[in-house]
């Protein structure tokens, strides 16, 4: 008899059959891509070696151009002649790729890559190099469409999930799984028509039934065999804002193909082992399968639920074996509770997260598979929503599913998250944290739908930055008088100390708290010695753990360093900065209103206006006591000159919430807007000219 489907849902249409998991037979796992595959390698930077006017690489590489060449350039007005753009790629990077027996070739300065041809072991050796920062196949995309929106996040219908686990704080400081590497096991993926994955970075691909890299429907599997992997993919890794917003969008994916939807046999159990270990093969950091097997085919040996016992099945050997090193493995617990006894293969396994589900309010799913297993153990270990979650279909269009099958990739994408910030941690301290933040908890051997509950993502991050060293999401960098600011979100559960480190010079910069999660730092003339058109930085933040003994991380978290442009604006994808002086209101003046808000943290104020016809709204802060106006180039609290104690300038709260500042008469020049509450301060730019 074929088993229960993992997905249920109004608008799929059909149900999804039950899928399965698989076991550790060598001989059933074929070699992929065995011989040398063309790869293109790209470099973190240039190295450490000047390029600038008059240094001796600067001029070589000068004396390389024709001089036609060279008029060109001079006749647009380019000033130095050359950038770091031009600047060879470093001879010390491709000695080193020399020296591990691979050959360099189709050098490409503007991109920093070379091209290599590699086999699967030498593509992994190659990724853990400090100064590589991507090593992917020449014949897969290794670029986002134009098209890709990169503002801040808005799950729009998605947020649901985001809701339940806490996700959108990580995501909103850009954190969403960047660098980690996230395995989904499943019916198969076709993503070219599905508008939420144009974006998607997929490392590699493996087709564990018919033996190939072909993951999307190919001759003899039936017309719905790569929907449900699909459907899966967007609830992980999707990324259409206002529409569907993923939890981990920015994680690299390897996608394996291991169900056979013309039957339901034991084979399938082989299958899920070979892509578990073909998932590691290739550098997973997390495998997760929707799938699950209990009943059979009736020409096949029926399973005694005497073998869930965690380390018996040929699923959880593969399980546990990935977990002994060191990947985090997470399954679907499966939709046929809510009776005990109800879970099936690989759900069981000592070492999996099994996951669990609820409704959008948090109550249980209520098809949820339960335990114990055959040895007496709980299942499942945690929740996330299952009951009415959004996706996006094969056609295109943006559907609503239910079953575990969509709770799973969830749980696998927050521990990408948490990768990405912490990924020199054991998985097991990891997957411990998460289960210690869940949001509800089982007594002792009680047997329930969700497990411990739904983790929240936000406190296990800061629960591992507090005893491993602070958590430091991606920064970003915006223009201020003279020179640059560094914004950064820090995971701790009480506030680091976190300074900004520039390479080229001695001093440090010490970072100021913006908000309960962020910091900013402001670097302006000591940039003026410094070469290049960019700048190179290295964050650190110290902490104390509750134990008392110093933690300390830094971004980036190897040797590398993040760039710093001197002109423009860096903010990674999905980033929403602090509370931020989002618009100004003009009133009776003869200077003409700005067509449009000013932009986020820069705000131009055009002067001179009576100080009764000029006023700033701010957004995102939730308690205000005082806000005064500073002058940066002094220091000087600016008065309003209406008798404000204190130098405190005048404010009401809005109907909607925002804050509307009168702002005093000002002078050309920089300010800061200083917003104080009990618990936090923001700091915000305003310029005068």
């Amino acid at each position: 008899m074929k088993s229960k489907s993992l997905a249920r849902s109004a608008n799929y249409g059909i149900w999804l059959r039950r899928l399965a998991v698989l076991t550790i037979m060598s001989v059933a796992i074929p070699t992929l891509h065995a011989q040398p595959t063309s790869y293109r390698i790209t470099f973190v930077d240039k190295g450490q070696i000047a390029f600038e006017p008059g240094s001796a690489l600067y001029e070589q590489t000068l004396s390389e151009f024709h001089p036609d060449a060279i008029a060109r350039r001079q006749r647009t007005g380019k000033q130095p002649l050359l950038d770091t753009a031009d600047q060879p790629l470093s001879s010390d990077y491709l000695n080193q790729l020399r020296n591990l027996g691979i050959r360099p070739r189709v050098p490409m300065r503007w991109r920093n890559s070379v091209l290599a041809d590699l086999d699967v072991l030498q593509a992994g050796l190659i990724r853990q190099l400090p100064f590589v920062a991507s090593v992917v196949p020449t014949s897969s995309q290794d670029y986002r469409t134009q098209s890709l929106a990169c503002g801040a996040v808005d799950p729009g219908p998605s947020i649901a999930p985001h809701r339940l686990l806490n996700t959108l704080p990580l995501l909103e400081a850009g954190v969403s799984g960047t660098g980690s590497t996230v395995c989904l096991i499943d019916n198969g993926f076709r993503t070219a028509e599905m508008s939420s994955l144009q974006h998607l970075t997929v490392r590699a691909s493996f087709d564990a039934v018919q033996d190939d890299s072909v993951v999307y429907n190919q001759d003899g599997d039936p017309g719905s065999q790569d929907g449900h992997g699909s459907i899966v993919l967007s609830i992980a890794a999707g990324w259409q804002p206002g529409e569907l917003v993923g939890i981990a969008p920015f994680a690299t994916y390897l996608l394996a193909k291991s169900e056979d939807m013309r039957f339901e046999q034991r084979i399938e159990e082989d299958l899920y082992t070979a892509a578990v270990e073909w998932a590691e093969r290739n550098g997973a950091n997390v495998v997760s399968s929707s799938l699950g097997y209990f009943g059979f085919d009736s020409t096949e040996q029926p399973l005694d639920y005497a073998v869930l016992d965690g380390k018996t099945t040929f699923a959880a050997r593969a399980i546990n074996r990935a977990a002994q090193v060191g990947m985090l493995c997470v399954t679907a617990a499966g939709n046929s509770g809510p009776q005990d006894s109800t879970i099936g293969i690989p759900a069981d396994a000592d070492s999996v997260i099994a996951v669990g589900g609820t409704m959008a309010d948090g109550s249980t799913y209520r098809f949820t598979s339960q335990g114990p297993t055959a040895d007496g153990r709980s299942k499942p270990d945690v929740s996330a929503m299952a009951g009415g979650v959004r996706s996006q279909a094969l056609d295109g269009s943006f559907i609503v599913v239910s079953g575990t099958s969509m709770a799973a990739p969830q749980i696998a994408g927050v521990l990408a998250l948490l990768q990405q910030l912490y990924g020199e941690l054991p998985a097991w301290t990891i997957r411990d944290a998460l289960y210690a933040s869940s949001a509800t908890r089982a007594d002792s051997g009680e047997v329930t739908g969700q497990g411990r509950g739904l983790p929240d993502v936000l406190a296990t991050a800061r629960r591992l930055g507090q005893q491993h060293g602070p958590g430091i999401g991606p920064p970003s960098v915006v223009e201020v008088a003279g020179g640059r600011r560094v914004l950064c979100a820090v995971f701790a559960e009480t506030f680091p100390s976190v300074t900004l480190e520039v390479r080229g010079l001695e001093q440090t910069f010490r970072a100021d708290v913006v908000s309960d999660l962020w910091y900013n730092v402001d670097v302006t003339e000591p940039l003026a010695s410094l070469p290049g058109d960019t700048i190179w930085g290295r964050l650190w933040a110290d902490g104390q753990s509750a134990d008392g003994h110093r933690t300390r991380r830094a971004y980036p978290s190897d040797s590398t360093w993040f760039a710093i442009p001197r002109t423009g604006t860096l903010i990674p994808c999905g980033v929403k900065l602090p509370g931020t002086v989002t618009s100004v209101a003009w009133g009776a003046s003869t200077t003409p209103a700005p067509s449009t808000p000013a932009r986020t943290l820069a705000n131009i104020v055009p002067n001179p206006i009576a100080a009764d016809q000029r006023w700033v709204e701010i957004t995102g802060i939730r308690a205000t006591n005082t806000i005064t106006v500073v002058a940066t180039s002094s220091g000087a609290v600016v008065t309003d000159g209406a008798g404000a104690s204190r130098g405190h300038v005048h404010w009401t709260t809005r109907a909607d919430g925002r804050i509307a500042v009168q702002l005093p008469d000002l002078v050309a020049g920089h300010y800061m807007v200083v917003v104080s509450s009990p618990r936090q301060r923001f700091s915000l730019p305003l310029v005068v000219y």
